[in-house]
Parts: structure tokens; C-alpha cells; sequence
């Protein structure tokens, strides 16, 4: 390498690592984008004018991996739907199974902000669940990241699906431990809180293959109606049973 390309090498190498301090590029980025560099790729520069099109790019993911499923979208045609290219889309998520591993995060992210905000309103415990309820199905129906992981949750990668499955079943462990309190108070019916936790976010999780908006009923008319029949199955009714149950050790239920 002559001098001129060790001057051109450097100054990428330190726009790459001033973009790992930026939150642009990872750390695993970095790296690949370096080593294709000294092997004397024709890779492009990552951005350095403080530009980040990270969002951009799993918004056009989400969508188009909802239309064609993610075994047929490319990176290219995501790039492509932001204005960039498949080189450039490299420095932002180094496969399209990272772009997946994102958008599953953010997925999750969402739906835990959902349940935990639902339950800390004030009211009582039935409020506190149905208001819970409420925000989850807003939130499957409004923000496309959580049908592509219903639809796509297989196609993680490992690691991830199984740190993605930890954090499924802590939603449905906070949820059981709502219903117990409501059960304890009598406002709630349930002979099994876990089952009727899985019960209740698995019917709101199947929206995404049976409800395409616009349609006959609008989105919060949906969201109405269908935490309005998962409630009405935990009202306590006369002479039912009101004490909480639930398995000695949790997780003992599938939460898939």
C-alpha cells in the first residue's frame, strides 16, 4: 500500500470508528467494513455527516418484508426504498437477519412499554388489565413490527430468538401476576393465571392473520370489541371460583 492509500485507509478507519461512537455502526460492523478495506475492496465510505438511516432502513424492512415475507426481500430492495445502497445498507446491519433481529427487538420493546404502562394506571386490578389489553392490541395493530415477528419468529437467529423468548415470557408472567391480584381482589375470575395470561395475548397476537386495515370495523373499534370478550371471560360470575391459581414454577406453560 503506497503512501497516498495508507492517507485514504486511515481517514476511513477513523470516519468507521468515529461512526461506532456515533451509534451508526457496531462494533461486528466496524470490523467488517475494515477488513473489506484492507483487502482493497471498492466498499463505499459509512456516512459521516452525523446522518443516521438506521430507522429508515427498519421501517422499509418492516413493510416490505410484510408484503413479500423475509425469506424474498433482499437488503437491496430495502436500500433501495430509502435511497440506498446495498454497500451503504452494510454499514447500518451487517445481514438481513440483523435487520430481523432489530426489528423483533423493537417489536418487543414496544409490547412491553404497552403491558407495563396498561398496568400502572390507576384503578383497580380488572381497570389496570383491561387498560393493559387495551395498549398491547393498539400497539399489534398500529406499529408493523410485531405481526413480522409473529410471522418470522422462527427465522432469528438463535441467540436471539431465545433472548427474545425470555423476554415473551416475562410479558406473560407480568400479566399472570396482574390477574392473580385481580383474582385475590375479586374483581378478576381465573382458575389458572398463566394459561389465561397466554390465553389473552396469544388471541390479541393472532390479529395479524385475520385483520387487514381499512375494513368493515375501524382499529379501535377491533381493539374494542376484542378486549371487551377476553375480559368478559375473566368476570367473576356468581358462585364461580375466585382463588388465583397457578403452577408452583413458572415457565412450566409453553409461552409459544
Amino acid at each position: 500500500m503506497n503512501a497516498r492509500n495508507g492517507s485514504s485507509f486511515e481517514a476511513v478507519r477513523r470516519a468507521i470508528e468515529a461512526a461506532v461512537e456515533r451509534g451508526e455502526l457496531t462494533q461486528a460492523q466496524a470490523a467488517w467494513s475494515l477488513s473489506r478495506l484492507a483487502e482493497g475492496s471498492a466498499a463505499p465510505t459509512p456516512r459521516t455527516d452525523g446522518t443516521n438511516r438506521r430507522d429508515d432502513l427498519i421501517r422499509a424492512a418492516i413493510e416490505i418484508f410484510g408484503r413479500r415475507g423475509y425469506s424474498r426481500a433482499t437488503l437491496e430492495e430495502v436500500g433501495s426504498r430509502v435511497g440506498l445502497t446495498k454497500s451503504t445498507v452494510y454499514h447500518y446491519f451487517a445481514s438481513k437477519a440483523e435487520l430481523l433481529d432489530a426489528i423483533c427487538d423493537e417489536a418487543t420493546t414496544n409490547a412491553e412499554d404497552a403491558l407495563s404502562g396498561g398496568l400502572a394506571v390507576p384503578g383497580d386490578p380488572a381497570d389496570r388489565v383491561r387498560e393493559a389489553l387495551r395498549r398491547y392490541t393498539q400497539t399489534m395493530i398500529r406499529h408493523g413490527s410485531l405481526p413480522i415477528v409473529m410471522r418470522h419468529f422462527d427465522e432469528l437467529t438463535p441467540n436471539f430468538r431465545r433472548y427474545h423468548e425470555r423476554r415473551r415470557e416475562a410479558l406473560v408472567r407480568q400479566l399472570a401476576d396482574a390477574l392473580d391480584e385481580g383474582v385475590r381482589a375479586g374483581a378478576l375470575a381465573s382458575d389458572d393465571t398463566e394459561i389465561s395470561a397466554l390465553s389473552a395475548l396469544g388471541s390479541i397476537n393472532w390479529l395479524y392473520t385475520w385483520y387487514q386495515p381499512p375494513g368493515r370495523l375501524s382499529p379501535d373499534q377491533v381493539c374494542s370489541l376484542l378486549v371487551a370478550q377476553i375480559m368478559n371471560g375473566l368476570t367473576p360470575r356468581p358462585g364461580g371460583q375466585l382463588s388465583a391459581s397457578r403452577p408452583p414454577h413458572p415457565g412450566n406453560v409453553a409461552s409459544r
